[in-house]
């Protein structure tokens, strides 16, 4: 599997894991790791056809760090489907859009695991990873959620949402994020 560091400052990287031959069965999905220090987000982990190759990328991005969220923009099988594999192997929680909590569980979410998947409101939220803001905000008709890292590169100019903080708040903290859909 390769592994794109998309921005790296000594505490806080951003990992695009790619590459994920399925043949024609599977469809490939934007996986993303965010480390920040000792703690780590996984954004969007995919399927079952590529769940371990996303799992050993995430952890050698971690390097012995801990794997804290998992950020699921939608709910779209390359997006959930391995979501009860994630969470019976880490610690981590597991955030998605309130609308599609109760979609979730038909996966085959085990009810041991159930209580660590959370929702996102619709008003947006912001994750503490590590002691960096990772800042959630709902997209156009409630479809799922974006995730912004304040540290790796600019939120699109288009969204005028601002997860209900005021917008100079917004400004100061996602000024620099990577956004996605």
């Amino acid at each position: 599997m390769t592994g794109i560091t998309l921005y790296d400052d000594g505490v806080h990287r951003n990992i695009l894991l790619e590459d994920f031959e399925a043949g024609d069965m599977a469809v490939q999905a934007n996986q993303h790791v965010i480390v920040h220090g000792s703690c780590g987000m996984v954004l969007d982990p995919g399927g079952h056809k590529v769940y371990s190759r996303v799992l050993s990328g995430a952890f050698s991005a971690l390097a012995g760090g801990r794997l804290t969220h998992i950020f699921l923009s939608h709910q779209d099988p390359d997006i959930v489907a391995a979501v009860n594999g994630w969470l019976m192997t880490t610690d981590a929680t597991a955030y998605i859009s309130v609308l599609w909590t109760r979609f979730v569980p038909h996966f085959g979410v085990d009810h041991m695991v159930l209580d660590r998947l959370k929702p996102i409101p619709d008003e947006g939220m912001v994750f503490n990873v590590g002691g960096c803001s990772l800042i959630a905000v709902p997209v156009e008709s409630r479809k799922g959620a974006v995730a912004g890292d304040s540290r790796s590169v600019s939120p699109p100019r288009s969204s005028n949402r601002t997860c209900g903080f005021p917008a100079s708040y917004v400004a100061r903290h996602i000024r620099c994020g990577m956004w996605w859909r």
